[in-house]
């Protein structure tokens, strides 16, 4: 739902709306499920979900999601069934701006699959280095997958999952993925929330200067896509 609703807004105002829904349902005495949020009329939703920026557009997915989600028997049936292309294909076709950043975004925070989030903020990081093909979401996830695979032992993702308290693992982890690609989900969600605050700090000069004192070379992304990870062209629709 979250990532429906973050289009063109900061984290901060999704949690607005995620609250207010919250509270709202919370006092109609309903728990916050797809029926409830079927049942809320869609000019309180839109009230609701005023801090979204586009509380009309936004709504209106959110409905249409919910319905997608119940006629396909609820979340954790859409996502045992996301292996299949059929399903990411309905999604796209129910237009509520379901592109690869959303995709991605469900995939390695909600079913727990290794994928690197190739959003803006990322893609400007390699603007900033003056890597080429930086605006091609494939490419630019690409490259930071094969990046970090490469400079990542084994040892070295060890450590990693070791950083995390049981508490943390189990809010980290929500869909339990395999033990192999433990690791690389919480590396990937690690790299993206990093280069988010760097995107939303502005500080890429600073970023630049200090990458390229390091002296580290810029890898170059090989012409097919990392086995096991194809990626569909395209970006997210807008919001507005």
């Amino acid at each position: 739902m979250g990532a429906l609703l973050v289009h063109q807004v900061s984290w901060r105002q999704v949690r607005t709306c995620l609250y207010n829904l919250q509270q709202f349902l919370q006092a109609s005495g309903k728990g916050f499920d797809i029926d409830a949020l079927l049942s809320i009329p869609l000019p309180h939703l839109e009230t609701l979900l005023r801090p979204s920026r586009f509380p009309r557009q936004k709504s209106r997915r959110l409905l249409r999601f919910c319905r997608f989600l119940q006629e396909k028997g609820g979340v954790e049936h859409v996502f045992s069934l996301w292996k299949h292309q059929a399903v990411e294909k309905e999604l796209q076709e129910l237009k509520i701006g379901f592109g690869p950043e959303t995709r991605d975004c469900i995939l390695l925070y909600a079913v727990n699959r290794p994928v690197f989030i190739a959003d803006a903020y990322a893609r400007r990081l390699l603007h900033s280095l003056g890597v080429p093909d930086r605006d091609d979401y494939d490419r630019c996830q690409q490259l930071f997958q094969e990046g970090i695979q490469r400079d990542f032992t084994a040892e070295d993702l060890a450590a990693v999952v070791r950083e995390y308290r049981p508490e943390e693992l189990r809010h980290a982890l929500c869909n339990t993925p395999p033990p192999s690609t433990i690791p690389l989900v919480l590396l990937y969600q690690q790299f993206h929330a990093g280069i988010v605050e760097l995107g939303i700090s502005r500080r890429w000069e600073a970023f630049r200067a200090a990458f390229f004192s390091s002296s580290a070379p810029i890898p170059t992304p090989t012409t097919d896509p990392s086995p096991g990870n194809p990626r569909t062209p395209g970006v997210d629709a807008p919001a507005g």
